[in-house]
């Protein structure tokens, strides 16, 4: 049986002082942001932290960048929420669940001013993530740093 060619897309990793740290020091300067920080630092460098960071960064889905995007039908409960308590949520979760609960609550988030607002940049960074997921979408299965040294 013929062996199949296989297109493996990697992000090209930026010049930044970040990026040219060890593994162990990214990490610790992750855990040293607050949640707002995060998150902004997370959407600006999705491409790359979701390669990196399989564990810290859910896949980018097609469903997922539409709805960043589009503005949703009914409000969110989050919305009456003070962005302190949306704070205090935040800062409840383990580090590996910001993104998800960031991704599914972005309009609340952005409302409240925890979220950034998605620049054109960003959601070519995020266009980018989703394009590699559909190519390689076993990347998340063992590829980059996994939390759990597995």
């Amino acid at each position: 049986m013929a062996e199949r060619n296989q297109l493996v897309i990697v992000p090209r990793i930026p010049s930044s002082t970040f990026f040219r740290m060890s593994t162990e020091l990214q990490l610790m300067t992750l855990k040293q942001m607050t949640p707002e920080t995060y998150i902004s630092f997370m959407f600006a460098s999705y491409d790359i932290l979701s390669y990196w960071f399989p564990d810290l960064v859910p896949p980018c889905r097609p469903s997922i960048l539409a709805n960043l995007i589009t503005p949703p039908r009914r409000t969110s409960a989050l919305t009456r929420l003070p962005a302190e308590l949306l704070l205090m949520i935040l800062k409840d979760l383990d580090m590996k669940d910001y993104m998800a609960f960031a991704l599914s609550n972005y309009h609340a988030l952005r409302d409240t001013g925890i979220a950034p607002v998605l620049s054109e940049e960003t959601l070519d960074t995020l266009k980018k993530a989703m394009l590699r997921e559909v190519i390689n979408p076993l990347e998340h299965e063992g590829k980059g740093f996994s939390l759990h040294g597995q």
